[in-house]
């Protein structure tokens, strides 16, 4: 364990003040805490980001990869062992040990990029950066974070605010970055200067989050430039939409996506936001034939997205659709009968009100396909099914169709439901075998509602699902 040190709060006033230590006993003791904490090895992530205007700056120190872990409901003491909240180490104590540092946050300009170089060693792997509102983005203000962009062990930069001529300047020192993530930059005018920078960028993973009126156009013309591309995410905020463009998306102003053909390794692809709603969605995929990884986010998923999907994928193996529209059982047969290869799917709002009669009933979709909701679903492959805020009718001959394809899928290894507004007792058509035939198991079953591999071979309770689904390792329905 990493053992703290306590800076007194006078100490603390004077650093956020950048005011220089005059007490040598305070700066001693302070150079010594940083020692200890870099001689540890356990920290990787040094932040030397500004809270706000009216705060001191926070300088604290994380173990890097391993911070997404940790619940936000850690304890106070789990929180001060992890993030270490103390003054600029000196720069002696930082070259000493700087081959620990990985992760790298901070703001532009900073104070702290006067030691830019200290930072840049190779064990530097990941860099953030975020530009002021007001930030002079001249070369020669810029050049302070050369010795940053150009470390040779960096992996990916994550770019924060930064308007056209910063982007460029930071694009010309990252060709050796393998992934580079744009948050709220400016990229109007980014293709024409891209052309006469004649930049020949290797990047493989690239996250855009735009803004309202920041060059959509010449974004996606410039994306097209990266022939090496093998993750594209891209996100334009609905706030940033008009009311108009949002209730009527034939208002929303038309991108043409042709560039995005160009993109012939792409794999992964992240879509998010109401700029590409319905038909423009269907424009950006049938661009993007190659995708086996799609992921769409917060999305109005209209007929002919969904075609487009079920037309064009047939390698897709991964979907995922958080935060989109209900989707009806129809839309997903769809898609499974044509995606032969599907190992995860992800399904928000799924709807089972609208499935007709599973014995008498072919539904008949957009476009004239047929698609018989008696078959069983084709995909056996499936390997992963999650599927969030399920509303089915009253009519228990839905549910029980629905659950008997769901049975069919020997592979399954995780399977999630989420119901909304229904009894338990309404459930014994969910789950099949033993449970079914007695209360008592049922109420086991939902107590809890989540079940690892080792929870299923162990609660007699819960055999059944290891009877109809040998290979799954976790198992969840739950409100």
């Amino acid at each position: 364990m990493v053992s703290t040190v306590d800076i007194s709060k006078e100490i603390w006033m004077r650093i956020g003040q950048y005011l220089p230590l005059t007490d040598k006993a305070a700066a001693s003791r302070v150079s010594k805490a940083w020692s200890e904490v870099f001689r540890t090895q356990m920290y990787r992530s040094l932040s030397l980001r500004r809270r706000d205007n009216n705060r001191d700056d926070d300088w604290s120190l994380g173990r890097g990869e391993d911070d997404d872990d940790y619940d936000d409901e850690e304890d106070e003491e789990a929180e001060r062992r992890r993030s270490l909240k103390v003054l600029m180490p000196p720069k002696e104590t930082v070259y000493k040990y700087r081959a620990s540092i990985q992760d790298l946050k901070l703001d532009f300009p900073s104070p702290f990029l006067n030691n830019a170089t200290i930072f840049a060693t190779p064990g530097l792997k990941r860099l953030l950066v975020n530009s002021s509102k007001n930030a002079a983005e001249t070369p020669e203000a810029l050049a302070i974070l050369d010795p940053l962009l150009t470390s040779p062990g960096l992996k990916n930069i994550e770019v924060h605010g930064f308007k056209l001529k910063g982007v460029m300047y930071i694009l010309e020192r990252v060709q050796h970055v393998e992934s580079v993530s744009f948050n709220m930059c400016d990229f109007t005018g980014i293709e024409a200067a891209f052309k006469k920078a004649k930049l020949d960028l290797r990047i493989k993973k690239l996250d855009l989050r735009l803004n309202q009126g920041m060059g959509f156009q010449d974004l996606i013309n410039w994306i097209g430039h990266f022939r090496h591309l093998d993750t594209l995410g891209l996100d334009h905020p609905p706030d940033n939409i008009s009311d108009d463009a949002i209730i009527f998306p034939e208002k929303a102003p038309k991108i043409n996506m042709s560039a995005l053909s160009k993109l012939t390794g792409l794999n992964i692809l992240a879509v998010s936001g109401p700029m590409l709603w319905g038909d423009q969605l269907a424009k950006m995929l049938k661009n993007c034939p190659k995708v086996t990884n799609l992921s769409l986010f917060n999305q109005t998923l209209y007929d002919d997205g969904f075609l487009a999907m079920a037309e064009l994928f047939p390698h897709l193996t991964t979907l995922n659709m958080v935060g989109c529209d209900r989707v009806r059982v129809w839309m997903i047969k769809m898609i499974l009968d044509s995606c032969p290869r599907m190992l995860h799917l992800v399904c928000p709002q799924f709807d089972l009100e609208y499935l007709p009669n599973p014995k008498a009933y072919s539904y008949v979709g957009p476009a004239g396909m047929s698609r018989n909701s008696a078959s069983a679903w084709p995909c056996t492959g499936l390997k992963t099914l999650v599927l969030q805020d399920v509303t089915w009718s009253s009519k228990p001959s839905h549910l029980k169709w629905f659950m008997k394809q769901i049975g069919s899928l020997k592979n399954l290894e995780v399977f999630q439901m989420q119901y909304v507004d229904r009894e338990e007792e309404e459930l014994k058509a969910v789950l099949p075998g033993s449970v079914r035939s007695t209360g008592k198991d049922l109420k086991v079953t939902l107590k809890e509602g989540h079940f690892l591999r080792n929870d299923l071979e162990k609660t007699k309770a819960l055999k059944w699902v290891l009877d109809v689904w040998p290979n799954m390792k976790m198992f969840t329905i739950m409100p």
